[in-house]
């Protein structure tokens, strides 16, 4: 498993709690959120399971994954400085994402194929940029996945399925 832009490290952490003979490789750009997520996983006792990398998206490696999950930014800058403020004690480069929040996402999208097994999955929150997305990539199969919790803006693809749009 692959959790791009893990911030403290939560999403990957509880993949390896659910899938206990799982290896995940967790990335993210943030020097201190890795420091972050290091000392949450040695709270967990998943240092045998559990690898922080630092790297802009992708890891600096060969390794080709089953899934690939990640939330990365996908606030429109214009949107940014209008959040609650509790959203605001978090980086600006956790969230913000350029004119109309799918910067991080195109590259995610575009360099998946290169990362994923045969058949394998890739996981991606949006949130409200859902729509966006939808009318940016009119031509991807997008699986979007319905809450039991509610949210909104989660959608899971296949890496055959992006194959074809490569």
């Amino acid at each position: 498993i692959l959790d791009i832009g893990s911030g403290s490290g939560c999403i990957g952490l509880s993949l390896a709690m659910e899938f206990p003979y799982a290896k995940v490789i967790a990335t993210d750009i943030s020097e201190a959120a890795i420091d972050v997520a290091t000392i949450n996983r040695l709270r967990h006792g998943l240092d045998g399971q559990v690898e922080f990398s630092s790297a802009d998206l992708y890891p600096d490696s060969a390794n080709l994954f089953d899934l690939i999950v990640t939330n990365p930014p996908y606030v429109p800058t214009e949107q940014y400085d209008s959040l609650p403020p509790e959203y605001l004690s978090e980086p600006r480069v956790a969230l913000a994402a350029g004119d109309d929040g799918c910067v991080y996402l195109e590259r995610i999208l575009r360099d998946a194929v290169n990362y994923l097994t045969p058949g394998g999955l890739l996981a991606v929150e949006v949130g409200p940029t859902r729509v966006e997305i939808e009318r940016r990539f009119p031509l991807v199969p997008f699986i979007w996945v319905e809450l039991e919790h509610g949210g909104e803006g989660l959608f899971v693809i296949r890496k055959e399925q992006l194959q074809e749009l490569c």
